[in-house]
């Protein structure tokens, strides 16, 4: 039996996916570049794994509802920011959440990176505007909204008004 390998590895599509944390790395003085200024500042590497593949978020350690990894975090702890998180990989690890990822081509190299870029918890996901069950709710490929309309009804023709010339 043959096996074979592609080079390269699996993009999620941009959009919204259900994920699971599958990773999480504090870097400890990364060398990062803020408004062309190089610095060096600890980093959380969280990688989310979806149906369609991979994806990674890279976050300064801010705790904070506007910060992406606040977001991360209110996701997955019922909308709640807590004083102190104590140990971040064993908090983080293995949680389910929505995750809203954009594509980024590099301008150095072209690759094309899956990020991150927004956080959802996975019970608003499912129960209000984003639904990812869409096969359910649709039959024939249109949005079952409760219209009855019986296409079989015979028109009475003195009912309707049709000007003839």
């Amino acid at each position: 039996m043959a096996y074979s390998m592609k080079k390269g590895y699996q993009l999620p599509n941009e959009g919204n996916h259900e994920a699971t944390i599958c990773g999480v790395e504090i870097l400890e003085d990364e060398v990062i570049t803020v408004k062309g200024k190089k610095k060096t500042s600890d980093i959380i590497q969280v990688d989310f794994q979806t149906e369609n593949g991979k994806a990674r978020g890279r976050y300064f350690p801010l705790l904070v509802e506007e910060s992406p990894l606040g977001k991360v975090v209110m996701a997955i702890n019922e909308g709640e920011i807590p004083e102190e998180i104590d140990d971040v990989e064993q908090f983080l690890m293995n949680q389910d959440l929505i995750i809203e990822v954009k594509h980024n081509k590099s301008k150095e190299t072209g690759r094309i990176f899956a990020n991150v870029v927004n956080a959802y918890p996975l019970e608003e996901y499912e129960e209000e505007e984003f639904d990812l069950d869409t096969d359910d709710d649709l039959e024939d490929g249109y949005p079952d909204d409760d219209i009855d309309i019986d296409f079989e009804d015979s028109y009475d023709e003195e009912e309707m008004d049709f000007d003839e010339d």
